[in-house]
């Protein structure tokens, strides 16, 4: 079934306020159990900035509780994961142009675990 209510129309902005509510989520689930997580190693950050300097503390960390203790903050954890810096479970994060690859690789290796 569809789900009734709301007000229709203007699907464009629930569908991200969605999709940031899952990605929340997902990423609270990943804090609380520990589950493996994988950094850009290559830091995407301005050189300069307040985040170059706490993303090149934390991008060798394996979970995000260990994120955290190194010195990133929750306001992070969020943007990495939204710009595809931060990948859940235990795949490699190699960047932009060469991540599908990889990840369709690791993916069907993730899926017989």
């Amino acid at each position: 079934g569809s789900g009734g209510g709301g007000s229709g129309g203007g699907d464009g902005k629930n569908g991200l306020q969605r999709e940031a509510s899952r990605a929340k989520m997902l990423l609270s689930n990943a804090e609380t159990d520990g589950s493996p997580i994988h950094l850009q190693l290559n830091n995407p950050k301005l050189r300069g900035s307040e985040s170059h300097v706490r993303y090149e503390r934390y991008k060798y960390a394996s979970t995000i509780p260990e994120m955290l203790n190194l010195g990133a903050k929750h306001a992070d954890v969020m943007f990495d994961y939204s710009k595809g810096f931060l990948a859940l479970g235990s795949r490699p994060v190699v960047g932009a142009a060469a991540g599908a690859a990889a990840g369709a690789a690791a993916g069907a290796a993730a899926g017989a675990a």
